[in-house]
């Protein structure tokens, strides 16, 4: 399961750089490490899925901006982050001895706003040595 998640990163990223040229795609960034506890799994799958969630939505902020074949591609790719972080919280379900719920009401709601592009930064602000912008 992981595996293929990895896999769809690097693929995203070939994309991504594509569209926006290869520079801008991870150029200075860094993991900030310390803001996950690695003591425990359940918090890296926990942390896991904030970042997917985030993910899913910067792809659906970022869709707002772009037409024609940007825009399929990032709404597969919204897709595949929704997928990533359901089968996540799949896993943290599991671990804990609850049957799966795969769309949880914290993030499945169809009257919440749309988020703003610095919402979504902000949601990743914890994880990153140096600020995020939007370009």
């Amino acid at each position: 399961l992981l595996g293929g998640m990895v896999l769809h990163e690097a693929a995203h990223q070939a994309q991504l750089a594509e569209m926006i040229g290869g520079g801008r795609v991870s150029a200075g960034l860094a993991f900030r490490f310390a803001s996950v506890d690695m003591t425990s799994a359940d918090a890296v799958l926990a942390t896991a899925q904030r970042l997917k969630d985030a993910l899913a939505a910067g792809y659906l902020v970022a869709i707002v901006a772009h037409a024609g074949v940007a825009r399929e591609l990032l709404a597969k790719m919204a897709a595949v982050e929704a997928r990533h972080a359901a089968a996540i919280r799949d896993l943290l379900d599991e671990r804990a001895g609850a049957a799966g719920t795969r769309f949880a009401s914290d993030v499945v709601d169809a009257q919440a706003p749309v988020r703003l592009p610095g919402e979504v930064l902000a949601e990743f602000r914890d994880f990153f040595l140096n600020p995020l912008e939007v370009a």
